[in-house]
C-alpha cells in the first residue's frame, strides 16, 4: 500500500515537472527564420530568411541574400 502510494507520488511529481518545463522552456530561435511583414498585404509572421515569400500574396520577403564563400 505505501509503496503504490509512492510511486503513484513520484509520477505525479514527474508529471508536474514535464508540464513546467514545457511552458518556460524557451528554445532558441532557427538562424535561418525571421519575423518579417508583407511591404504589400501588411501580412505578419515568421519566413525564410534566404527564400521568404509572403503566404497570402507571393512576394518576395526574405533577405534573398545567398551566403557564398568569397
Amino acid at each position: 500500500m505505501k509503496t503504490e502510494l509512492a510511486v503513484a507520488a513520484a509520477l505525479l511529481v514527474i508529471v508536474v515537472m514535464v508540464v513546467l518545463w514545457k511552458l518556460f522552456h524557451r528554445s532558441k530561435p532557427k538562424a535561418w527564420i525571421q519575423s518579417t511583414v508583407c511591404p504589400n498585404c501588411g501580412w505578419s509572421g515568421q519566413t525564410s530568411r534566404y527564400a521568404g515569400r509572403c503566404p497570402k500574396c507571393n512576394t518576395l520577403i526574405g533577405d534573398q541574400r545567398v551566403k557564398r564563400p568569397q
